[in-house]
């Protein structure tokens, strides 16, 4: 994985970590149970992945469900899931987006980059990997704007004054 881009999880991480049904997890989810997700990308929903990590004073660690570290953390790298890169290309993701790849993938002449990471089966590519590639193509490339920078999400259940989630410090890197 690229060391720019952290560590996301998305609903199928989610449903292996916990060891529960499908439904359950997607109930969670509606439910807000994890807060706002950090990132949605090609309809995804994903957070980072140190928010389900829990590390106990004697270094055990834990994956509570209730117990979601919600603190801030830094902004992400602009990001692209495979709708996303699509509209960047400006072409439809079906069969548009699809063309490219193939004709400049791995089978083709190699130009196409790699996902940097595949979260919950949705690739994800860095907008400078495909910028990169739409230079060397000469293709229009027109990425999304990143996103503002969001206030620290509030505990499910809290008074609302001002309270933020309970959580552990994640483990040193």
């Amino acid at each position: 994985m690229n060391s720019q881009v952290p560590a996301l999880v998305g609903p199928v991480e989610l449903i292996a970590m916990y060891g529960e049904k499908s439904s359950t997890l997607r109930s969670w989810i509606r439910r807000k149970r994890f807060g706002d997700p950090d990132l949605k990308l090609s309809g995804t929903d994903m957070w980072h992945r140190d928010r389900f990590f829990m590390v106990t004073p004697d270094g055990e660690v834990l994956r509570d469900p209730k117990e979601i570290d919600a603190s801030a953390r830094p902004p992400l790298p602009v990001l692209l899931g495979r709708i996303e890169a699509a509209a960047a290309f400006g072409v439809q993701p079906d069969p548009g987006f699809d063309k490219i790849r193939s004709r400049h993938g791995p089978e083709g002449s190699g130009l196409f980059p790699e996902p940097v990471m595949v979260v919950s089966r949705t690739p994800i590519w860095l907008a400078e990997q495909l910028r990169r590639f739409a230079d060397r193509t000469g293709r229009p490339f027109s990425p999304p704007e990143p996103e503002p920078e969001r206030k620290p999400r509030r505990r499910a259940g809290g008074t609302g004054d001002g309270d933020v989630a309970l959580c552990a410090e994640p483990a040193p890197a």
